[in-house]
């Protein structure tokens, strides 16, 4: 409950888990790990949730955390429609790609 309250005290400016506490619609509790780890807690949910991502690589966490979310804890988290940490940039900060959640659904 802490973490949730005080998000700005477990983690840097500018960071993944900083934006997704921001963008909670409860209380959440997330820290982010080394090599594509992600773990959330929902205190009001009593529901704890580990996110990996195989190959160590951060840049499919947002979607990934968006996709989770949806699915385990349907409307307590809100991504913007465009989020920057959705977007893959190269080396020269030009935009490469990116990655989204489908909408629809079904299985993952």
């Amino acid at each position: 409950r802490a973490m949730a309250a005080r998000p700005d005290l477990t983690s840097g400016t500018d960071r993944l888990d900083q934006a997704v506490v921001r963008l909670a619609r409860e209380p959440m509790a997330v820290k982010i790990g080394a090599q594509g780890v992600f773990c959330l807690a929902l205190p009001e949910r009593r529901l704890g949730l580990a996110i990996k991502v195989v190959t160590g690589q951060s840049d499919a966490l947002p979607a990934a955390i968006a996709a989770v979310l949806a699915r385990a804890a349907p409307g307590s988290f809100a991504p913007p429609p465009t989020w920057s940490f959705n977007e893959v940039r190269n080396v020269v900060g030009d935009l490469a790609g990116g990655w989204r959640v489908d909408d629809a659904p079904g299985e993952p």
